[in-house]
């Protein structure tokens, strides 16, 4: 269900620098900083493709043969090194949870098992990804400050699983991923949850304006 009360918006103008660096942001402050994804330690270290795409939902065609090349590319990697793919979906359209999640998150995942049976797994994160009947701050732990397909080595996500039991002595210890992003997010609060996730958009923002003010001027002719 998504977030149809909260203003959609205009992915369209979004910098591709700046989506990714807000994405990279992101990342680094809520997916890692605040452990929502055992799995992000793993492959903080090593490099993360970002691919960024302003395809419409009517250019499926071309979406989805973008996507088909990256879960093959990503499928093809060394599978001793951890890797993941991120797939940002600027155009505005994909800013509505429902266009998203049928234009683009389920095609994704149906090319995915397609190409690779099961071995690249598809996770759909976005700004106004709502999972219940009541926005609540547990929504936060998949959303991202822009749309995305995030694609993953699903023996790396087993083996991320297999850490995680491990580091809690045993498979009855280990509480559930889910259940407790859920419980850390609503201990935080709406707000509060909502602050951490906008801070990423706004710091990325602040990085490209500086960048524009450091770049040298033309030359007047």
């Amino acid at each position: 269900m998504g977030d149809t009360e909260a203003p959609i918006p205009r992915w369209r103008e979004l910098d591709p620098g700046l989506a990714e660096g807000a994405t990279r942001l992101w990342i680094e402050s809520v997916v890692v900083g605040k452990g929502l994804c055992p799995f992000a330690h793993t492959v903080r270290g090593a490099p993360t493709r970002v691919v960024t795409t302003d395809y419409a939902p009517g250019e499926r065609r071309e979406l989805l043969e973008l996507i088909g090349a990256e879960v093959e590319r990503l499928a093809a990697t060394d599978s001793q090194t951890p890797a993941t793919t991120l797939v940002l979906l600027t155009h505005e359209a994909f800013g509505v949870f429902d266009t998203y999640m049928e234009e683009a998150a389920i095609e994704a995942q149906d090319v995915a098992c397609q190409l690779t049976d099961g071995a690249i797994q598809v996770v759909q994160f976005h700004p106004h990804a709502r999972w219940g009947a009541l926005k609540e701050a547990a929504d936060y732990s998949t959303r991202s400050p822009v749309p995305m397909l995030h694609l993953l080595r699903d023996s790396d996500v087993v083996q991320a699983e297999r850490d995680w039991v491990r580091a809690h002595g045993s498979e009855e210890r280990a509480p559930d991923i889910q259940q407790t992003n859920a419980a850390m997010l609503r201990g935080m609060g709406l707000d509060a949850a909502h602050g951490m996730w906008e801070r990423s958009l706004e710091a990325a923002r602040r990085a490209e304006s500086e960048r524009s003010c450091r770049a040298p001027a033309e030359p007047r002719t």
